[in-house]
C-alpha cells in the first residue's frame, strides 16, 4: 500500500468511528451535566463581573464595550483547557487587552485527552501506526476540535438568559452597543449576548444588525416582514394584525404576551425561540424550521436549541409542510387547528388532536 492509500485507510476506518463515538459522548456529557455547567459557567461570569467592578471603582477602566470569552487550543494541547475572559480598548485581538482573566474549563471538551487516546490506539490495533504516526493522528483531532466549539458556543448562548439577573452584571458600566462573544483565541468570535439600542424594523438602515433588540409593546399591522434576521430578539407584549413574514429568522429569540392575529408566516427559522402566553388566531404557519440539527446555510451544526411554546394558544391556526420535530408544547391549549404534512413531535399531536 501507498502512504496515500493508508491515509485513506486511517480516516476510514480509525478516524470516523472515533469522530462518531466522540460526537455521542459530547453530548452524552453536556446532556448529563447541563447543570454542573450552567453554573461553572454562571459563576466565572460573577466572578469577572466582580473583578470589573472594582476596577471601575478604582477607575482604572470606565464603560466598557466588549469582552471576549476564548477558548486556547495551545492551553488544551498542555493539559490546562481554560476560558480567557478579556476587555479590549477597541477591536478583541488587535490590540493587548487591558483586563484578562482565566478560568479553568475542563467541561469544555469533556474528555478530549481519551478521545487522542482512543484515536492512537485504534490506529496501532489497525497496524497504521508505522506509517500514520501521533504527530499526525494528533493534528487530524482538531478540525473536530473546532467544531465541537461552534457546538459549545451554541450552547452557551442558551445559558445567556440569565447573565442580566446577574447582581454584578447590572451594577457594571457597559456601553449602549456592549456585546460577549466567544471562540477561539485570536479566531473567530461568535456574539452570544448583547445589548443594543431600540430600533425601528421598517424604518433603518439596510446595514442595520436587527439581532438581539428588544420590541415592547409595539403595534404591527398590515406590515410585511420580509428576508429578515430578527435573531436573538425580545418581542413582549408586541400584537401582529394581518401581518405577512416570508424567509425571516428568529432563531433564539423571545416571544412574551404576544398576538399573532390573521398572520402568515412561510419560510420561516424557529430553532431556539420561545413562546409565552402568546396567541395565535386564524394565522397560517407554512414551511417552519424548528430542528437545527439539519445542516444548511447559516446555521452551526448542534443540537441544544428547540423552539419552546409554553401557555400558548392557538386558534383557527394551520400548521403545514414544517417540521417542528425539534420543539416542545406546555400547557398549551387549541380550538379548530389542522395540521397538514407537518413533521410533529407526540406533544404536538396531543396538543392538536
Amino acid at each position: 500500500m501507498t502512504k496515500e492509500e493508508y491515509l485513506a485507510s486511517y480516516q476510514l476506518e480509525c478516524y470516523r468511528p472515533s469522530v462518531e463515538h466522540e460526537i455521542q459522548r459530547f453530548f452524552e456529557k453536556y446532556n448529563k451535566y447541563a447543570a454542573d455547567v450552567h453554573a461553572a459557567f454562571i459563576s466565572n461570569f460573577r466572578n469577572f463581573f466582580s473583578l470589573l467592578l472594582d476596577m471601575q471603582h478604582k477607575k482604572f477602566i470606565r464603560t466598557i464595550d466588549h469582552i471576549t470569552i476564548s477558548y486556547p487550543f495551545s492551553e488544551l494541547m498542555c493539559g490546562n483547557p481554560q476560558l480567557l475572559f478579556e476587555v479590549y480598548p477597541d477591536v478583541p485581538f488587535m490590540e493587548h487587552s487591558i483586563v484578562s482573566e482565566s478560568f479553568k474549563a475542563t467541561w469544555v471538551l469533556p474528555e478530549w485527552e481519551q478521545y487522542t487516546q482512543e484515536l492512537v490506539s485504534l490506529t496501532r490495533k489497525a497496524g497504521m501506526i508505522n506509517v500514520v504516526h501521533e504527530s499526525y493522528i494528533h493534528s487530524t483531532t482538531w478540525a473536530l476540535g473546532r467544531d465541537l466549539l461552534h457546538i459549545v458556543c451554541t450552547y452557551l448562548k442558551t445559558q445567556m438568559i440569565d447573565l442580566p439577573r446577574i447582581k454584578e452584571f447590572q451594577s457594571l458600566k457597559i456601553s449602549d452597543n456592549f456585546e460577549i462573544t466567544f471562540g477561539e483565541y485570536m479566531g473567530w468570535q461568535r456574539t452570544i449576548f448583547a445589548i443594543r439600542p431600540s430600533i425601528d424594523i421598517f424604518n433603518c438602515e439596510p446595514t442595520d444588525d436587527l439581532t438581539f433588540r428588544t420590541f415592547k409593546n409595539y403595534q404591527y399591522e398590515n406590515r410585511t416582514f420580509t428576508h429578515l434576521n430578527l435573531s436573538d430578539d425580545i418581542f413582549k407584549l408586541c400584537t401582529f394584525k394581518n401581518c405577512i413574514f416570508i424567509d425571516v429568522m428568529f432563531c433564539d429569540s423571545h416571544f412574551d404576551g404576544c398576538d399573532f392575529i390573521s398572520c402568515q408566516f412561510q419560510s420561516i427559522r424557529f430553532d431556539g425561540a420561545s413562546f409565552t402566553g402568546t396567541l395565535f388566531q386564524n394565522t397560517t404557519l407554512d414551511s417552519i424550521q424548528t430542528n437545527c440539527v439539519t445542516q444548511r446555510e447559516g446555521t452551526i451544526f448542534c443540537g441544544f436549541g428547540q423552539a419552546s411554546f409554553y401557555n400558548c394558544f392557538f386558534k383557527e391556526t394551520i400548521f403545514m409542510n414544517s417540521d417542528w420535530s425539534a420543539s416542545t408544547f406546555e400547557a398549551c391549549q387549541s380550538q379548530t387547528c389542522s395540521i397538514k404534512n407537518c413533521v410533529t413531535p407526540e406533544l404536538m399531536d396531543l396538543v392538536f388532536k
